[in-house]
């Protein structure tokens, strides 16, 4: 995928407003949608503490199924076993997170 200067400005700028006007998530996650060919998106606030979140915005996908997937997968999610070590420009990568031979018996990689 070739993203045009144009598109890339755009980005910044609604992302830059967004900063300003939470509102204003949405538009950002549409616009990315458009440009990757994507049909669903969110944008979510979870705590590594409480292991609590809630979404911020989402599109494309049934109320429902957000709220149990938060119900049932946010207490799990194993970012919060790293997050201690995620700063600004800290790299995430599979491995990190999940050991491989461990992320293959999950329902996530066989689903």
């Amino acid at each position: 995928m070739v993203v045009s200067e144009a598109d890339y400005l755009d980005v910044l700028d609604l992302i830059q407003g967004a900063a300003l006007e939470p509102a204003a998530w949405e538009k950002v996650l549409r616009r990315l949608a458009r440009l990757t060919n994507c049909i669903a998106g969110g944008l979510t606030i979870e705590d590594c503490r409480t292991r609590e979140g809630k979404p911020l915005v989402y599109f494309g996908f049934d109320k429902n199924h957000v709220e149990k997937t938060f119900a049932y997968y946010l207490p799990m999610n194993p970012l919060f076993e790293i997050a201690p070590q995620m700063q600004p420009g800290f790299v995430v990568t599979n491995g990190d997170v999940v050991p491989v031979k461990e992320f293959r018996r999950t329902e996530f990689y066989d689903g």
